[in-house]
């Protein structure tokens, strides 16, 4: 995105010193006034044909006027949206036509344009309901950092208020801890995560367990074991857990961590092969007597992906600055 920004930059200077720019510009316009007006038209018929319109159905009650509007914008069909969006170009195009001339009145235009679209979607995503204070508040309950979790049953743990999963959706990961006891709205749905959310026994005991627990087996009938005298966190961070075991007769230890790809354990300093367990978590098996226990993520793809990107970067940025080689292309 940063070279096509910066490439966009570079052709849009050079058609803005092309003679025929204005020329350009107004064809573009006009082109703009009249898609614009195709799309009022549409939608004006849809809504008028179409019983699912909010716009054609909405009736002013009084009251709050922010739940309102949030209320109206929530119920609104493709035609109410395609209607709105279609007479904000409209209108913004045709006063861009007006004022051609003056490039100080487009700017400006186009501010208010953006300001327009911007207050449309605040009602919709929420962040217009309250002050920045009051969101800020609600935002940082939890403590400033990473710190490591508190070695408790999930039950018993406190996560920022359950009333604001409206607002934040998904809560445990502001509230910076691991095992929030309802299923998150991650943007892509995971089958063994719905599986153990949908099984009710398996549910009740895991919230039961820390996020961190040692166990007799696999299964839900299992004997657990979370106290701080057999389980010390080491060290605490984003896709890194390292911690001492002092196991007794315990054969499992389980991280409340769905097992994607790349995630390793290391049993004292050595890699050990881990398990699916209850249904989607890491298990580990463990011998008796002291171990250190480390969980690490490492997604090798994603690094290497970085790398590549980094390097095309590096290449768009002094194929921009090289003004030999960005001449040669462009002509090629």
């Amino acid at each position: 995105m940063i070279i096509a920004i910066l490439a966009g930059s570079y052709g849009l200077q050079r058609l803005l010193g092309d003679d025929n720019f204005k020329t350009l510009v107004k064809r573009l316009v006009a082109v703009l006034i009249i898609l614009s007006f195709l799309g009022v038209i549409s939608a004006g018929l849809i809504i008028l044909f179409s019983p699912n319109s909010a716009i054609r159905e909405f009736t002013w009650t009084g009251g709050n006027f922010k739940l309102s509007v949030k209320a109206l914008i929530d119920r609104l069909s493709f035609a109410d949206l395609l209607l709105v969006s279609a007479l904000v170009l409209l209108t913004t195009v045709l006063l861009i036509k007006i004022n051609l001339s003056s490039t100080r009145k487009i700017a400006a235009i186009v501010v208010v344009n953006l300001i327009i679209n911007t207050w449309l979607t605040l009602p919709f995503t929420g962040l217009g309901m309250k002050t920045k204070r009051q969101i800020h508040y609600d935002m940082t309950q939890a403590p400033r950092g990473i710190f490591p979790q508190e070695l408790q049953p999930l039950n018993k743990t406190t996560f920022i208020d359950s009333s604001l999963r409206s607002e934040f959706i998904m809560l445990g990961s502001y509230s910076k801890k691991i095992g929030y006891p309802k299923e998150e709205q991650y943007p892509i749905e995971l089958k063994n995560t719905q599986k153990f959310f949908n099984d009710s026994s398996l549910f009740l005991f895991i919230i039961q367990q820390s996020y961190i627990f040692l166990s007799s087996d696999t299964t839900e009938t299992s004997e657990t074991n979370f106290d701080s005298t057999s389980i010390k966190i080491r060290q605490f961070a984003p896709g890194y857990l390292h911690i001492g075991v002092n196991n007794i007769k315990y054969r499992f230890i389980t991280f409340l961590q769905n097992d994607y790809p790349y995630w390793q354990t290391l049993i004292n300093g050595k890699i050990a092969k881990h398990y699916t367990g209850f249904k989607t978590f890491i298990s580990i098996p463990i011998q008796p007597g002291h171990n250190e226990v480390e969980f690490v993520f490492s997604p090798t793809p994603v690094k290497r992906s970085i790398i590549v990107n980094c390097g095309i970067l590096l290449l768009g940025l002094i194929s921009l600055l090289s003004r030999r080689l960005r001449d040669s292309l462009l002509v090629t």
